[in-house]
């Protein structure tokens, strides 16, 4: 089942239980279903691994009375919001009564007794999602580190031209609103990757005409061994 939906080995989990032979047994049924799994008896461990990216999923198994317990699991759930890695909690309580006794919400909750499968299937669930959620970060990491390396480029650009001084003010000031127009564009948090390449290839444009028509050919063949989209 997994062969088509993720690769199990691929994912780290940790498991909390302060239950010996419950963290033993879910321990077990992780590992049988090829994930790399760690396991802890201290409630407070997974919050030196999620501060080092040390896990990709945190599984708390917990009872009604640990009340430690679930002030590391408000602890552990906000850094782990920041890091994208899910937290399941594992309880035989249900949803209300563990919101209404310890206030614990924005984590996804598994039902106790649970049997192995549904156990496997919930944790590559998250997993799954939790690697689309990663590669859509790293994804806009790399597009924020080409954006502002173009920004840089570009910036370079109209300062060479600048200093050319084959350019009247009034020309100078009226390309440096165009482009700095353009840069304002690329910054908008709700512009499309698409759009930021459009506005990239449009301030480029408009340098090389003021450039073109001033008969500049080293700038020329500056902008001309910029990125190509």
């Amino acid at each position: 089942m997994y062969s088509k939906m993720i690769t199990p080995s691929l994912y780290r989990i940790m498991v909390v239980d302060e239950s010996p032979g419950s963290l033993k047994s879910y321990h077990s049924i992780l590992s049988d279903a090829g994930f790399q799994v760690s396991s802890s008896l201290n409630p407070q461990t997974p919050l030196r691994g999620l501060q080092s990216d040390a896990y990709d999923l945190v599984l708390f198994s917990v009872s009604a009375l640990e009340t430690c317990v679930f002030k590391a699991i408000k602890l552990c759930r906000d850094l782990a919001h920041q890091k994208n890695v899910p937290l399941l909690v594992l309880s035989s309580m249900d949803r209300h009564e563990l919101y209404n006794r310890h206030f614990v919400d924005g984590v996804d909750y598994l039902q106790k007794p649970i049997g192995a499968s549904e156990l496997i299937m919930r944790v590559g669930k998250w997993a799954r999602q939790c690697a689309h959620i990663k590669q859509l970060s790293q994804q806009m990491n790399a597009q924020n580190q080409l954006i502002q390396k173009e920004t840089q480029e570009i910036k370079r650009i109209l300062e060479m031209v600048i200093e050319s001084k084959t350019h009247k003010q009034s020309e100078i000031l009226t390309l440096q609103k165009l482009v700095q127009k353009g840069l304002n564009c690329l910054q908008q948090k709700d512009i499309s990757w698409k759009d930021r390449k459009v506005s990239i290839n449009k301030i480029k444009k408009i340098i090389d005409q003021h450039v073109s028509k001033k008969q500049m050919p080293a700038l020329t063949r500056v902008i001309a061994r910029g990125t190509a989209y």
